[in-house]
């Protein structure tokens, strides 16, 4: 039955196409001079052209591809052959950068970042400047209110204001200079000067500005160490024998200088002018070892410089100091200037604090030797 159906299906009329024989059957024709059949030549054009012509929606859509493809591949595009285009040079080639051309190209940008960034930071400096100028120019807090003296105790603050010509209301920039530290001190240098040559009494004066809207002066009065006695009152001196002041009644508490002969007479503010300077010396060495024993003493008791009331000079190292007694007269006390000072005073000192040299009356203290000797006065 198998064979019968096969034999039934060849029998039938529609039979496959036989390519191999076709194919041989075409070999053979070329080899033997005979074109291809007509039909299939035209049917193998019409293929190709069908294949070579793509329709209009497909080219179209194969444009919209390039052209949007178009800009990717220029991104794509290597450096090199962009900036070689970009200079006048083919797509792939660009210049050595070791060349002369590459390096005064690569200097000229360099110079042109070079001021570009310097010009910006200036511009910004400038800016920066300019706001701190119309900072210290407009700011009510530098322009003067007030003025404030301190330190003053025998100068009057009008006495020092009469030096002062900086009205109220005026910047404090005005003024400021002389050396410099007055400079960056913010000191007003010519109104130091002329409060010190006006007061004589003062040993420094200090005038700056205290932000905000205040003038502060400091002034540093003279010590007085000594009074010395003249024909008409005293004249007080400081450590440098200049003097401070002159009254005409001893309303202070300082040894009184007597004895020292005068060249001329003393004026405010300059040095005293005596005979003999050594002299001076040896009362400022003196009264110096005073001082000191006063500093020393912890008992709370009478101070040297409280207790003698004058100074005489004897000779070239000697000297007497006079301490009164309540009950009238005075004790002098006979003493040198030499190494032995500070430890003498020392003993002064206990001598009065515990009432052993008030108890004997007037008299002299001997204390240029060894050792100290009393001498009551004939009359007590």
């Amino acid at each position: 039955m198998t064979r019968r159906k096969v034999n039934s299906s060849r029998s039938d009329g529609r039979q496959r196409p036989d390519y191999r024989n076709e194919r041989d059957s075409r070999s053979s024709g070329r080899r033997d001079g005979y074109a291809p059949t007509p039909k299939r030549a035209s049917s193998r054009s019409a293929n190709a052209q069908r294949r070579r012509a793509p329709s209009k929606k497909s080219s179209a859509s194969s444009g919209k591809n390039q052209s949007s493809n178009a800009p990717e591949r220029q991104k794509n595009e290597p450096y090199l052959s962009r900036k070689g285009a970009q200079d006048g040079y083919p797509q792939t080639f660009a210049p050595s950068p070791y060349s002369d051309e590459s390096k005064r190209l690569r200097k000229r940008k360099n110079l042109i970042s070079f001021f570009r960034g310097w010009f910006l930071k200036f511009l910004l400096v400038l800016a920066l400047l300019l706001g701190i100028a119309a900072f210290f120019i407009y700011y009510p807090g530098f322009y003067i209110t007030s003025f404030v003296i301190e330190g003053t105790e025998h100068v009057s603050s009008s006495d020092i204001m009469e030096s002062v010509d900086k009205p109220i209301g005026e910047h404090f920039i005005f003024g400021i200079g002389g050396s410099a530290a007055q400079w960056f001190g913010l000191r007003y240098g010519k109104i130091e000067e002329r409060i010190a040559k006006s007061n004589p009494i003062l040993r420094e004066v200090r005038v700056a500005f205290r932000f905000p809207s205040q003038v502060v002066i400091d002034v540093y009065e003279k010590t007085e160490v000594i009074a010395l006695r003249l024909t008409d009152g005293y004249a007080l001196l400081d450590r440098n024998f200049d003097v401070i002041r002159m009254i005409s009644s001893p309303q202070f508490d300082l040894p009184i200088l007597e004895g020292v002969r005068l060249l001329e007479a003393a004026v405010p503010g300059k040095p005293i002018a005596v005979e003999n300077p050594e002299e001076l010396n040896s009362v400022l060495s003196i009264t110096a070892a005073m001082i000191r024993q006063d500093d020393a003493d912890q008992t709370g008791g009478i101070l040297l410089m409280d207790a003698v009331r004058k100074i005489r000079h004897e000779d070239k190292e000697t000297y007497y100091l006079f301490i009164p007694l309540e009950q009238g007269g005075e004790i002098r006390v006979k003493i040198k200037d030499n190494r032995l000072l500070q430890q003498k005073l020392a003993l002064l000192s206990q001598l009065i604090n515990t009432w052993q040299l008030k108890e004997r009356g007037t008299g002299e203290l001997d204390m240029t030797g060894e050792r100290s000797v009393f001498k009551p006065d004939a009359a007590y």
